[in-house]
């Protein structure tokens, strides 16, 4: 564990061409990512510093960008009012979505990579699948401009601050307000999650730091120690933020307590952000940081001293007992919804287990008997090319003509899985209309549907061969 800073030294300018809004780090810490005032998003090789390539879609400058779980893709949002998503191999933007009516303020993406959470300047906050670039959910109750946004609690909870001098805690599966977190005096300018997913930091306008209890809403220590902050970037142990300071130093505080621990001079203007890499490995040295602001993007080393043991959060000790029940009471709850699911499917299909190399069981004879009697295809679930899109004060997917000409492909899914859901059928147009992933195997993988398209196809006869996950034999056709 980190017990204090050592020394800290500017490394290398990357950029100075133009001011610099957000900052991401990818997971394995190789690249950087960078939003500008310029409208442009840059991937920068975060070891050697290099400019690797420039994307330029975006109509407002780019407030916040973020790398999807494969790192493959990365996620960015303007003050256009959108989100867009890109593929960092060739350039090209796959989506774009309009999140919110006015800028977009905060982008936070869930521990897996695959949801998107957006606040916006319109007070609202909206999370959306990165996959299938569908709305999921909103979450509406702050009276002021959205700061910043995060998950917590392993992707169950989200985290809000606004400049409505609040936080808010969320359910993320529901969008319900559990909890309002009051106390500042000012707006909230930053705030960032700890490690532990279970507290989280504030900081306002006016100076003042908080140390927060996410499950009950506490707050477990004030002080004004902080300063002014635009942004917070908490270490990988939760002992130290990271802070980018209105007056353009880079600020170490201690996390629990707010109190200095360091600045450093190297901006001329104003921090935007700022982010840590990861650790050891291919990407930067262990203690890089990176930092922007108005006059571009700087690295520093910093060195810590460190001993052995672990952060002690003084969270309240009688909720050690209720989160045992809980997850105890949890777990049960697990097994008996599983046990549920696999009975209403097994009812649904009137499938037996499936064991590799076994023939599936024989289809009802309603099925069997009369092929042509299979359900009817529904309404069209790619009702989302009709959405309104940008300039019409709605969220909505502006379509490229690459993905209005899969149109077709995705429509035959319906013919080919006559058994799924209509929700799961959406999820497999989306996939080949917005992601180019139309081949049927390729969607059923990508979209975590792969169990049940082997059934829908065993049901109605017409299960291709090449349906076969990699840990599964080939399917063998029913005799007649």
């Amino acid at each position: 564990m980190r017990t204090g800073l050592r020394s800290a030294r500017q490394t290398r300018l990357l950029d100075n061409s133009a001011g610099a809004r957000c900052l991401a780090l990818s997971p394995d810490g190789r690249r950087l990512l960078s939003g500008h005032d310029d409208k442009s998003l840059r991937l920068w090789d975060g070891a050697g510093g290099i400019l690797l390539r420039v994307f330029q879609d975006h109509a407002g400058p780019v407030t916040g960008a973020a790398f999807t779980g494969d790192q493959r893709r990365a996620v960015s949002v303007s003050e256009d009012g959108s989100l867009r998503l890109w593929d960092l191999d060739s350039g090209k933007c796959l989506a774009t979505i309009m999140v919110h009516n006015g800028p977009v303020t905060a982008l936070g993406l869930s521990p897996d990579g695959l949801l998107a959470l957006t606040g916006g300047q319109d007070k609202t906050l909206r999370l959306w699948s990165v996959i299938t670039c569908k709305h999921e959910g909103s979450f509406v109750g702050h009276e002021g401009p959205v700061s910043a946004a995060a998950f917590a609690g392993g992707g169950r909870l989200v985290v809000s601050a606004s400049e409505d001098a609040t936080l808010r805690v969320w359910e993320a599966a529901s969008g319900e307000c559990l909890r309002v977190l009051s106390g500042h005096a000012a707006p909230v300018r930053a705030a960032a999650v700890l490690p532990d997913g279970r507290g989280a930091v504030s900081a306002s306008s006016d100076g003042r730091w908080r140390l927060w209890d996410l499950e009950t809403g506490r707050c477990l220590h004030e002080s004004e120690a902080a300063g002014a902050v635009n942004a917070l970037c908490i270490t990988s142990d939760g002992a130290f933020a990271l802070a980018a300071a209105e007056g353009g130093d880079l600020k170490v505080l201690h996390a629990l307590t707010g109190a200095p621990a360091g600045a450093f001079a190297g901006h001329s203007a104003r921090l935007t952000a700022v982010v840590e890499a990861p650790g050891p490995g291919s990407g930067p040295p262990e203690g890089a940081v990176f930092t922007c602001g108005a006059d571009g993007i700087r690295s520093w080393g910093l060195e810590w001293e460190r001993a052995e043991g672990e952060l002690a959060v003084p969270y309240p000790r009688e909720r050690q007992g209720m989160k045992a029940i809980a997850k105890l009471l949890w777990g049960v709850g697990a097994l008996v919804a599983l046990a549920g699911a696999a009975l209403v499917l097994r009812q649904q299909t009137s499938l037996g287990p499936m064991t590799a190399g076994e023939p599936p069981a024989a289809a009802p004879p309603s099925v069997s008997a009369q092929p042509a009697s299979l359900p009817a295809p529904g309404p069209s679930s790619l009702d989302f090319v009709k959405d309104p899109g940008i300039g019409s004060g709605e969220p909505g997917v502006s379509f490229t003509p690459e993905m209005k000409a899969r149109l077709p492909q995705a429509e035959a899914f319906k013919r080919l899985f006559p058994f799924l859901l209509p929700k799961q059928i959406a999820e497999l147009e989306r996939a080949c209309v917005l992601h180019d992933l139309c081949d049927p195997v390729a969607a059923c993988r990508s979209t975590g549907l792969w169990d049940a398209c082997v059934k829908s196809c065993q049901a109605s006869r017409s299960c291709p061969e090449s349906l076969a996950g990699p840990e599964r034999t080939p399917v063998a056709a029913p005799r007649r």
